[in-house]
């Protein structure tokens, strides 16, 4: 008797379930042997959860179609959308669609900002890999002081996978290494480059700006103890010695910006250590300009982010300046950061990457400014010892050296005017590139 109540028991427990499968799953199969009801029904909630993928075109086909007069259902079943969602588009056209899971961590903002600085890095020849973009939205969380559910500011596997999910244009690719003698660039990259730049210019309206709002940034290295020029000596002398206190090869990076019509903005000093920078320094640098500190002395991407939003911005406003502005500059990795790109899009300032291994032909200050620099640089030096009975010039009276070459720049407007001129930058004008200087590179390189 026992046995027939087990029988019949597991019977009905069977139909219970395969009634249950087809009042809501019509295509869940059923194994041989025991059945669970609990694994089925698993089964069942979790068919119910997958969401149907359809694309934004799919949706506007079947939103149409309704509209001349199709069935909804049919609609929806013939576009591949879900039937009630196309009700609810239909409906409600106007209705802004959230996101479907809980928010991002970032802002759809600053992810944005971190997508295009990824492409532009990509763009220039300095790609960027998984450590150092998980590095750099810690930087930039920690700069922004935000707290955040990472480790110590720093995004994980979990939310990189997702951001990946979020952004399908990205993709990860393996980089090939070129040699710059592969990367040597020719007229009709550099013509492309000019006709995407005047796109986007129009598009933005900034094709015709005056040259007060156009800039041009760039870094030079400054030796405390130049070469010196020709000296006098008795004739038949085989070699003739200048004495020079220090090594003789300390040099430092000076960043200087100016505008298309001569302007020179303060520039940026960098120097090396680790905390802080010496008060004898602070001492002897004019107040307007910019200190940076590093391991190396080289920039970095806080400096350069620095010296945007506490020395060239506030030198902007002071000069009354109406934004928008544009500053042509090249893409080293350590120009272009996330927080730098999100506060030039909050401040309407525009930055356009010059061509990659193109400087010598499209940068103004390489073009016609830093060559005469040098030269003065080469000749204050000297004089700046002989009045003020220095030995050397040091890290600590470097800057004030080097305002005083600046300051004795006779022209400088005018050479700067020229270099943005010859770039074809200011006016805008792609011809204006002597373009001859790639066939002699060319020469050499064969050579």
């Amino acid at each position: 008797m026992d046995s027939k109540e087990s029988t019949s028991s597991d019977s009905k427990k069977k139909k219970n379930v395969n009634n249950l499968l087809k009042s809501k799953v019509k295509k869940v199969k059923i194994k041989k042997g025991a059945v669970s009801v609990k694994s089925l029904q698993n089964k069942i909630t979790k068919e119910k959860q997958t969401r149907k993928k359809y694309s934004s075109e799919a949706l506007e086909r079947g939103i149409l179609a309704v509209k001349h007069g199709v069935n909804l259902r049919k609609a929806a079943s013939e576009c591949g959308v879900p039937a009630s969602t196309l009700c609810r588009k239909v409906n409600c056209p106007n209705k802004s669609e959230r996101r479907s899971g809980p928010p991002t961590v970032l802002s759809e903002n600053i992810e944005h900002n971190i997508v295009n600085w990824m492409i532009h890095r990509s763009k220039t020849g300095s790609p960027v890999n998984k450590n150092e973009l998980l590095d750099s939205i810690q930087s930039y969380l920690n700069f922004e002081r935000k707290e955040t559910p990472f480790k110590d500011n720093r995004p994980g596997r979990s939310w990189f996978d997702h951001f990946m999910k979020r952004y399908p244009n990205v993709t990860v690719r393996k980089a090939q290494n070129l040699t710059a003698a592969r990367a040597a660039v020719t007229e009709e990259d550099l013509r492309e480059w000019f006709e995407e730049i005047r796109l986007y210019l129009e598009e933005n309206a900034l094709l015709n700006l005056p040259p007060s709002n156009i800039f041009n940034c760039d870094e030079t290295s400054m030796e405390l103890c130049p070469a010196t020029t020709r000296v006098f000596a008795e004739k038949g002398s085989k070699t003739v010695y200048n004495i020079i206190d220090g090594s003789g090869k300390e040099c430092y990076t000076a960043l200087f910006m100016f505008g298309a019509d001569g302007r020179r903005a303060p520039p940026m000093l960098m120097f090396k250590g680790k905390t802080k920078i010496s008060k004898n320094i602070l001492q002897h640098t004019p107040s307007d300009w910019g200190l940076g500190i590093s391991e190396n002395g080289w920039m970095t991407a806080d400096s350069f982010h620095e010296y945007f939003t506490m020395v060239f911005y506030p030198w902007l406003t002071k000069e009354d300046t109406k934004f928008p502005i544009l500053v042509y500059m090249d893409g080293h990795a350590s120009h272009i950061s996330i927080p730098l790109l999100s506060f030039c899009r909050e401040k309407q300032i525009h930055l356009i990457l010059l061509f990659p291994n193109s400087t010598h032909l499209i940068q103004p200050l390489d073009i016609a400014y830093f060559h005469p620099l040098k030269n003065l640089w080469r000749e204050m030096v000297p004089i700046w010892k002989r009045t003020s009975n220095a030995s050397e010039v040091t890290k600590e009276n470097f800057p004030a050296v080097l305002k005083l070459t600046v300051d004795s720049y006779k022209d400088e407007a005018k050479t700067v005017i020229s270099g943005f001129k010859r770039a074809g930058l200011v006016p805008f004008n792609p011809d204006a590139v002597n373009y001859n200087i790639l066939d002699k590179r060319k020469e050499s390189v064969q050579n």
